[in-house]
């Protein structure tokens, strides 16, 4: 991938502070924004991706090459709640990480 895009990718999921320097999203899971992405701004395995109607969400695990994508029928069933869970069984470190 060539530099400026790379440098695009990390200005969209870098996540926008707020005028009390904190970042606001979904909860525990999704807690800032970068450009219309939602993102987890964790320091060992931050993650970019959003959720929808509370039943779909996928996540982009940029360093660890990996992304999870949840589909469900069951509305309100949460998938971003236990998405992490699912991406641990290929980078065992995210549970420890949360």
């Amino acid at each position: 991938m060539a530099n400026s895009s790379k440098k695009s990718l990390q200005t969209l999921w870098t996540p926008g502070l707020l005028n009390d320097g904190t970042h606001e999203g979904f909860g525990p899971v999704l807690n800032g924004y970068g450009l219309g992405w939602p993102i987890a701004p964790r320091a060992e395995h931050p993650v970019a991706g959003p959720t929808g109607g509370g039943r779909a969400a996928f996540s982009i695990y940029r360093n660890g090459d990996l992304t999870v994508i949840v589909l469900t029928n069951l509305i309100f069933s949460g998938p971003q709640k236990y998405i992490d869970d699912i991406a641990s069984f290929y980078i065992p470190a995210i549970n420890k990480s949360k």
